[in-house]
């Protein structure tokens, strides 16, 4: 009951932070692909279970370079040690799977200019970095979100892309697994997660202009 009533503290405060934004330069989306396990029960071999990733997606533009997004998805979270090429974890036999819900708020960068326009299409390659959260099974916990992907316009008001995301843990208990190296490490004792996948974003306008000139000639061609 406790972890529920987290969860809904940390949903209110996104919905009052993306209010307080106005619609002009606003995305939302959808997010779908594929996530794996990088922990105890799968540690040496990347992509492996994999299985699916659904989230829903919002975007602030600050500017043509930067950009505000917070994202929450869900995962259907699997790892197996009989899929392992390690003897050690084919000899424990240990398995996980679980659903796991995922907050995150970036701050995103684009290398290129990037921009909503009638006339010409626009595409750019970006990371981005922040703060995030997660609920699995009713356990929370802290993560680094860090993101990659590259995006194109589909016209005025949408925008395609594929990206990798990768969230790192602060803790050891996301499997159910302690890893027995010593001494401990932040990076090898802490469990991982990764998503890869299509992100479907729609622009909300609301009195924008693209160039002025070209406006006042679209109005005149009305």
């Amino acid at each position: 009951m406790k972890q529920r009533f987290h969860l809904l503290i940390v949903l209110l405060l996104f919905s009052c932070f993306f209010s307080s934004f106005s619609q002009s330069k606003t995305e939302i989306g959808l997010f779908g692909g594929g996530n794996w396990l990088q922990g105890d029960v799968n540690a040496d071999r990347p992509y492996m279970d994999i299985s699916y990733a659904i989230g829903a997606l919002y975007k602030y533009d600050f500017t043509h370079r930067y950009v505000f997004r917070a994202q929450i998805n869900y995962l259907n979270l699997q790892a197996f040690d009989a899929h392992s090429s390690d003897a050690y974890r084919l000899a424990r036999n240990a398995s996980f799977h679980k659903g796991i819900a995922d907050l995150s708020m970036q701050f995103e960068f684009n290398f290129l200019q990037f921009k909503f326009s009638e006339r010409y299409s626009s595409h750019s390659t970006y990371i981005a970095a922040g703060a995030g959260a997660y609920l699995a099974g009713g356990a929370p916990g802290l993560t680094l979100p860090m993101t990659v992907g590259f995006k194109q316009t589909l016209g005025r008001r949408w925008c395609i892309g594929i990206e990798y995301q990768l969230r790192k843990t602060f803790n050891d208990r996301l499997d159910g697994i302690r890893n027995p190296v010593v001494p401990s490490s932040m990076f090898n004792n802490n469990d991982w997660y990764a998503m890869a996948g299509i992100t479907l974003t729609y622009k909300i306008f609301d009195a924008i202009t693209d160039c002025p000139a070209y406006e006042k000639e679209k109005k005149k061609r009305k």
